[in-house]
């Protein structure tokens, strides 16, 4: 089973482009439903939840408990990054430091975005950074906390205005069914 929380909260609503009007928390709920139903039209057993209206101490707190009860194969985020530089163009995904497992599944999800993006019509400018160890240096609340192997995919910048208008006309939906074709393949090769 995978288990996807949305990122943020809709009262802790994560990184927002207020020229264009583009919210984190909207483009993980959009992004994170359309991963789920890839997933699931490939027979993968999935869950998904938005802890609600509640604030920054406690959504990760909440989610963690939740998903630590359930046990997945893996749980994921999906996020947005943000810069002061609204030039930066990168993706990565970050997983635990020492575990192989969520490696690999990172490693599925950034390989099938770039393939996507560079395949794409009208190409976004992207430097896929592919897959990163999260520093024991500086834990990030759900990975560390998480009993079971977890990502989170940082796919595109809210702070970029080409990205921001990609994710606004659509490229959201995109953004999760490509994280959802990397998971996919990546739990078909984990269960075959």
């Amino acid at each position: 089973m995978i288990f996807i929380s949305i990122a943020h909260s809709s009262k802790a609503c994560g990184a927002v482009n207020t020229e264009l009007d583009v919210v984190e928390y909207k483009v993980s709920c959009i992004a994170s439903e359309s991963c789920f139903n890839m997933m699931k039209g490939n027979g993968i057993q999935c869950a998904m939840i938005d802890i609600g209206y509640v604030g920054d101490s406690e959504y990760s707190e909440k989610k963690t408990k939740i998903i630590n009860e359930i046990m997945p194969d893996l749980a994921l985020e999906i996020h947005c990054n943000s810069s002061p530089d609204k030039n930066a163009h990168y993706g990565e995904c970050l997983y635990h430091f020492d575990c192989r497992a969520s490696k690999k599944a990172a490693d599925y999800v950034m390989n099938t975005i770039g393939d996507g993006i560079a395949k794409s019509l009208n190409p976004l400018i992207y430097e896929n950074r592919g897959s990163q160890p999260n520093s024991p240096d500086y834990p990030l609340f759900f990975l560390d906390k998480t009993k079971c192997p977890a990502i989170i995919v940082e796919g595109f910048f809210i702070s970029n205005n080409e990205h921001a208008q990609w994710l606004k006309n659509g490229g959201a939906e995109a953004y999760g069914t490509l994280v959802g074709e990397g998971l996919v393949k990546w739990f078909n090769e984990r269960h075959n």
